[in-house]
């Protein structure tokens, strides 16, 4: 898969990726996550996954037919420590990735569910309609 870069995926103009749908991640088997350095929620996000889906991980983006490049922050909101997550879905296109979902949230409160865990749900549940699209 081309290298994308995070700058590019994450709002300057003239990306380098196509815009797709959630149907194209039918028949793809393998994935990688780039959270850059945010481990523990990469770690989240892959546990949920793997709860549900048997797919092959891999060690290279290069080898993936599913690529999620995922960023979260922790910042304030008045009193509150915040999680905000920004995810992006690619899979392997025939000249360039192919963008097939991005995700947006926000936790606001220690009792909503981390945005990492929603998502991951969310890919799950996209991942598995697509397997029976046509």
């Amino acid at each position: 898969m081309v290298l994308i870069s995070a700058g590019l995926a994450f709002g300057q103009e003239d990306p380098d990726f196509d815009i797709g749908r959630p149907a194209e991640l039918k028949g793809k088997t393998t994935i990688y996550i780039d959270a850059g350095t945010d481990l523990q929620n990469r770690d989240r996000v892959t546990r949920e996954i793997q709860k549900d889906l048997k797919l092959q991980w891999v060690e290279d983006r290069e080898d993936a037919d599913i690529y999620i490049m995922m960023r979260a922050e922790r910042g304030q909101y008045g009193v509150h420590e915040v999680l905000w997550a920004r995810i992006l879905v690619f899979v392997r296109g025939k000249s360039r990735p192919r963008l097939v979902m991005s995700y947006e949230n926000k936790q606001e409160t220690a009792w909503e569910q981390k945005p990492t865990t929603k998502f991951a749900k969310m890919f799950v549940k996209a991942y598995r309609e697509a397997q029976k699209s046509r």
